[in-house]
């Protein structure tokens, strides 16, 4: 029998998740709504990819970071960190953004 789980018990720092949020709304100038909706524009998407990358690189599991972006499935948030860790090599500014998210 499936047992409930706690998504705060299971979250590696339920707090980390917030201010990595906050931190990518304010250097790209999206709203969270912005962010989280269901527009897909490059711009959005970036960010959307790094905060993914960020909380995965923090141990969090795909579906706890799917549950961060309100709702977005895991196997988008897979695609997500596969294609941040693209970008941190290609495009330095994502780089950038991908660090200081690290020290948040």
């Amino acid at each position: 029998m499936a047992a409930w789980i706690d998504f705060q018990a299971h979250t590696p720092d339920p707090e980390y998740a917030g201010r990595v949020i906050a931190m990518v709304c304010q250097s790209t100038g999206l709203s969270r709504y912005a962010l989280l909706g269901p527009r897909k524009t490059n711009e959005r998407a970036f960010a959307r990819f790094a905060v993914m990358w960020a909380l995965r690189s923090r141990g969090y599991t795909l579906r706890a970071i799917a549950r961060c972006l309100d709702g977005f499935d895991h196997s988008t948030v897979s695609n997500g960190v596969r294609r941040a860790g693209e970008l941190i090599v290609e495009k330095p500014e994502f780089a950038k953004l991908c660090a200081q998210l690290l020290s948040a």
